[in-house]
């Protein structure tokens, strides 16, 4: 079939890519603002268009066919590249005001201080703050975002804030720990992070280091996003595996504890995504020696408060 500019099917490839991207209908769905069954009409026309199929549904997560990847890594780099020609076009506008993603867990324990305690010491820089689950793609929106990953090699710049170590964390009331960890989960249901590599290794990290490698650690209420985790825990309907050092609020008032001592590292880690070539803006470069200080700051006194 011949295609030209009058017969591109811009609504389609939108939600192919942010489906491929995503790995996920729903977390498409969610990105750009339709019902799942609406994303998946759209990306059944691109497939009935093109004639070829392009995602294909696994047990997790929609994996992509040869041709779907083709066309998704063309797809992503020419939306990439409108993106970093709107923000050229609107440069006044990006030196105002700097937009941040943080993954809902990163910014409950910080994204107060980055939103006010900044814009106090800085009040000619606008702070624009969206609580999201940012994936390293979709950095690319925005001027910083911090994402939890594995070490990654990548042309963006990505600085480590905080290396993730995970513990149980639940309301007092299921906190009891006789019969030991290998017990304690079984007894209790346990929250699961939905298409995450780190958090689907978490527990059972976890369960190794205290000691308890039978643990079945691969069951439990299944969450979309580490907000809804926090709840869920809060409300003493599950326990959740997490750093402690991002509810710091809710452990010193006792909403949550830690019923057990043991930390493990996870291998992945809280990295602030940037580009290089936007530290020539000031904005950019008071922002991110900032918050990499700031994240410091706070965790030095994590510590001090543990010791």
């Amino acid at each position: 079939m011949y295609f030209n500019r009058s017969l591109l099917p811009l609504a389609g490839l939108k939600a192919f890519e942010a489906t491929a991207r995503r790995r996920s209908f729903e977390k498409a769905a969610e990105e750009i603002r339709l019902q799942p069954a609406a994303v998946r009409r759209q990306v059944a026309r691109l497939e009935e268009l093109l004639g070829a199929q392009l995602l294909r549904a696994g047990e997790r997560e929609v994996a992509l066919t040869e041709a779907g990847e083709r066309l998704f890594s063309s797809v992503m780099a020419g939306f990439n590249g409108m993106l970093r020609t709107m923000r050229d076009v609107a440069e006044v506008e990006r030196r105002d005001v700097l937009r941040i993603a943080m993954s809902p867990a990163f910014a409950h324990a910080f994204g107060q201080a980055a939103d006010v305690a900044f814009r106090a010491e800085h009040a000619d820089i606008g702070v624009a703050l969206e609580s999201s689950e940012p994936c390293a793609e979709r950095a690319e929106e925005y001027d910083f975002a911090v994402i939890l990953s594995q070490p990654v090699v990548s042309t963006k710049l990505h600085d480590l804030l905080m290396a993730e170590e995970v513990t149980p964390l639940c309301a007092p009331e299921l906190a009891a720990t006789g019969g030991g960890p290998a017990a304690f989960l079984a007894q209790r249901p346990l929250i699961q992070a939905q298409n995450s590599d780190c958090a689907r290794a978490s527990w059972r990290r976890w369960a190794l280091r205290a000691g308890a490698p039978e643990a079945v650690v691969d069951e439990g209420e299944v969450i979309k996003t580490p907000g809804a985790g926090l709840c869920l825990a809060l409300e003493g309907r599950g326990v959740l595996i997490a750093d402690p050092r991002l509810y710091r609020r809710e452990l010193a008032s006792g909403r949550l504890v830690a019923p057990f001592v043991e930390q493990c590292r996870t291998g992945c880690g809280f990295y602030l995504v940037s580009r290089a070539e936007d530290l020539a803006h000031e904005p950019n470069r008071l922002f991110r020696q900032w918050m990499i200080e700031q994240c410091a700051r706070e965790l030095a006194a994590h510590t001090a408060d543990v010791r």
